[in-house]
């Protein structure tokens, strides 16, 4: 089928998602309205809500049209491209069978490259299936929607792994962070370290080059009660050409005097060829507060290291491990460890390639995942035993709790 050929022949260094069409998405009838559908993991990475965005065809024309969030029958959310999308399927004569690539070239603005495959053309005979009409693709070389979520839980894994004696938060960027003139900061961290009636004070971003920027730390007197940095927040965005998926790790200093962040930025871009089984998805990519609280707040006297629940974990049945974990504390060519809970526990294979740096858990995994109800956002702290080699206790914080 047409969609199988293009899923596998299509590339890209941009996510993309493909969309076979079906009768709704491309009715020709100008007083018919036309929608198509997002798939769910693309729009929850890289869209908000509802916004405007842009489709361009390889000619370089481009249609403006708009993008918005919507309950199903069945109490679900999905996102729908709708207002100007029936001008771009009119006017590209866009058919039942048709499959469209949609290449997202501008984050900030959203912005999409439309490539079109005709089904007559690619050898599609019959009726579409009745599914929700796209392909998530994966390849080695190209990048669809997946590549870049395993980039951005890669760049978590190296946040997460920070530690100071300073309060510190880790932020990994939603795309509403891009593109608006704001922060937002956790009520947690500011009810414990900013004074209770400070509503407005200046702050200091800075890298650890000496470069810094001023902004504004704001919080509203009633209402919201979770602060935000802003008037100037916009200007380290574009200076520092942050994307959507990178994660900051802002330091609070001099807190006594000047309110000043020392910020560490983790790209997700530059690490997507790096180990890519660590992060987190959803706020943006997952993590509830208080999940975030325990991953970032937890400490030990004992080697330990922290791993957030992904949906990618769960589907292939494996977690990274930290390579600087394993080749420090366990046996060399250790292939089985012990993973405990309380009085319960687990035996689960490790695969490691030095070559690479990496080193993941495998067999056992998903059933230690399971029987502890695993989900995603989760948080597991993997502590080494005092006692016992290759035995790893495990604290889990969940994310509904």
């Amino acid at each position: 089928m047409v969609l199988q050929r293009v899923a596998s022949a299509f590339q890209s260094t941009n996510p993309f998602f493909l969309v076979l069409m079906q009768p709704t998405y491309v009715s020709h009838n100008p007083k018919h309205s036309c929608i198509l559908g997002i798939p769910r993991e693309f729009s929850r990475l890289f869209l908000k809500q509802n916004g405007n965005v842009v489709l361009c065809d390889s000619n370089g024309k481009s249609w403006a049209a708009k993008y918005a969030t919507s309950l199903g029958s069945n109490q679900r959310s999905y996102v729908r491209l709708c207002n100007g999308w029936g001008a771009f399927v009119r006017d590209k004569n866009l058919q039942v069978g048709d499959v469209c690539a949609f290449e997202l070239i501008n984050c900030k603005q959203i912005s999409f490259k439309v490539s079109i495959f005709e089904g007559k053309k690619s050898g599609f005979h019959g009726s579409p299936p009745s599914t929700d009409g796209y392909f998530p693709a994966k390849r080695e070389s190209g990048t669809s929607f997946t590549q870049p979520l395993k980039a951005r839980e890669t760049a978590l894994e190296k946040a997460l792994a920070f530690t100071s004696e300073n309060p510190f938060l880790v932020v990994v960027l939603r795309p509403s962070y891009i593109r608006t003139d704001a922060l937002c900061i956790s009520n947690h961290f500011a009810r414990k370290h900013f004074e209770s009636d400070l509503t407005s004070v200046d702050v200091n971003l800075c890298l650890s080059n000496g470069k810094s920027w001023p902004a504004k730390y704001l919080r509203r007197s009633i209402g919201n009660p979770n602060g935000k940095i802003c008037h100037g927040w916009k200007a380290f965005v574009n200076d520092n050409n942050l994307q959507p998926g990178d994660v900051c790790v802002l330091e609070m200093t001099n807190h006594a005097t000047k309110i000043s962040f020392k910020v560490i930025i983790f790209k997700a871009i530059a690490d997507a060829n790096s180990h890519p089984l660590e992060g987190v998805s959803q706020k943006p990519l997952g993590l509830t507060s208080q999940s975030l609280k325990a991953a970032t707040e937890m400490t030990s006297t004992l080697p330990f290291f922290r791993s957030v629940v992904l949906p990618l974990h769960l589907k292939e049945k494996r977690a990274g491990i930290p390579f600087g974990f394993v080749e420090q504390y366990l046996k060399p060519n250790m292939e089985t460890v012990i993973l405990k809970v309380e009085n319960r526990s687990w035996p689960v294979k490790i695969a490691s390639n030095p070559q690479n740096r990496q080193a993941r858990f495998t067999n056992g995994w998903i059933e230690f995942a399971r029987e502890n109800f695993l989900r995603e956002g989760d948080v597991c702290v993997y502590e080494l035993d005092a006692v016992k080699h290759g035995l790893l206790n495990v604290c889990i914080s969940k994310s509904d709790d």
